[in-house]
């Protein structure tokens, strides 16, 4: 994958992007304030009935990204060459790593604390205690963990109300520091690998 930056005036965002999209077949284009992190930064918004924000910045920068660098280099050649682009200028046109776009994102969500004892996790991350790698997927990571105790429900009862009792779960409580703990209920028998 390779990138080809221009500076751009307003007046060329729409047109320039149109033409790397439509005809010079790029991969997908964006649009950035080109002097976003500086007092020269301004905000553009498009809120519901409000007139439309314009289409770029007074000086942005547009990012095209190609298959090959040999279209990104014919895009800059080809674009350049027009008598309406002045006032376009390339920037850089390198080659971009390959990376998981998925995992990217999904990093930008992490665990989100409501209450102290009630927390929204994103699917994607990994249950407390949990080993993926490990061959009884069901159970928590023995090495990540305290086995505080027992009970037992009957097979296809769904309902009910259970207590854990016990030397272990006393200690654990009684070595809390901040009064915070997680604790998982696991089944022994992995149910869900039954037919």
């Amino acid at each position: 994958m390779y990138e080809l930056v221009l500076r751009a005036p307003q007046a060329l965002v729409e047109p320039v992007s149109d033409v790397l999209m439509d005809e010079l077949d790029a991969l997908s284009v964006s649009v950035e304030d080109a002097d976003a992190g500086t007092e020269g930064e301004r905000a553009l918004f498009g809120e519901p009935g409000m007139p439309a924000p314009a289409a770029g910045w007074n000086r942005s920068t547009l990012r095209a990204l190609f298959g090959t660098d040999t279209a990104a280099e014919q895009a800059a050649t080809l674009l350049l060459a027009q008598d309406w682009a002045a006032g376009l200028h390339v920037q850089a046109l390198a080659e971009m790593a390959d990376q998981d776009w998925v995992r990217i994102t999904q990093s930008q969500f992490t665990p989100v604390p409501i209450t102290p004892t009630f927390w929204v996790v994103p699917s994607w991350h990994e249950a407390p205690a949990h080993n993926p790698a490990q061959a009884e997927k069901h159970l928590p990571a023995p090495d990540k963990c305290v086995l505080l105790g027992h009970f037992e429900i009957a097979q296809g009862v769904s309902r009910g109300t259970r207590s854990l009792r016990g030397q272990s779960l006393a200690e654990f409580i009684n070595k809390d520091t901040n009064g915070i703990a997680t604790f998982l209920i696991c089944r022994e028998t992995d149910e869900t690998s039954k037919g």
